[in-house]
């Protein structure tokens, strides 16, 4: 899929986006409470907010503390559905978590969706 293309949802991403490197699948857990977790490398995110730039592209971060992490994805609104999970797709804003990925979590096939360069 290339960035700023069409789907049945519509256009996606901006093919302006400086910040985009690579577009990948962030996988929903279930948290213990049953709210919707997204997950990639070891890592979740959960809702922070819509963006108040384009309301299709959703805020998330990690939700682990104490000490505040500063761990953020960017995704498109919309969930996909594929290899019998749940999945958005979207961006890392910032990889520096306070924190070591955890392996023990559940680690499903992401995949990397686009790579510009």
């Amino acid at each position: 899929m290339d960035v700023g293309s069409s789907s049945d949802e519509g256009q996606i991403f901006s093919s302006s986006s400086e910040e985009m490197e690579d577009l990948l699948e962030f996988i929903e857990v279930k948290s213990k409470r049953g709210s919707s977790l997204l997950t990639r490398d070891g890592f979740e995110y959960q809702f922070e907010r819509y963006s108040a730039v384009d309301n299709q592209v959703e805020h998330w971060k990690c939700p682990k503390r104490p000490p505040y992490c500063p761990g953020r994805i960017h995704v498109a609104s919309a969930w996909h559905e594929g290899d019998g999970n749940r999945f958005k797709i979207g961006w890392i804003k910032n990889a520096n978590h306070s924190h070591n990925a955890e392996p023990y979590k559940k680690e499903v096939n992401h995949k990397s969706i686009f790579r510009s360069g």
